[in-house]
């Protein structure tokens, strides 16, 4: 691949690193990429961006799912010092 070559879209992305052998955790089957840190989890891409679709099953990876999750709400409370979160206490699970 020449350095005038243009990637069309997140499809030639992905071609590009499975040739290449460039590990990515997106696929063809699931062509959203994920930001996972402890602070949050986010996505873009794909039907993600319609806010008229739902999200597809199994990109929960910080929380359950909220169509399966416990009817069972869970109260957390985080004790900050100086800006700083220093404490989680968790009730209900």
């Amino acid at each position: 691949m020449g350095s005038d070559q243009r990637f069309q879209g997140r499809n030639d992305l992905l071609a590009y690193a499975e040739n290449m052998g460039i590990p990515v955790t997106q696929t063809t089957a699931k062509p959203y990429s994920m930001d996972d840190n402890l602070g949050h989890c986010s996505y873009e891409s794909a039907q993600l961006e319609d806010p008229s679709r739902p999200p597809p099953n199994g990109m929960w990876t910080c929380t359950d799912d909220p169509m399966t999750a416990p009817a069972t709400p869970q109260f957390v409370t985080i004790q900050f010092e100086k800006g700083i979160p220093v404490k989680v206490n968790s009730e209900g699970k």
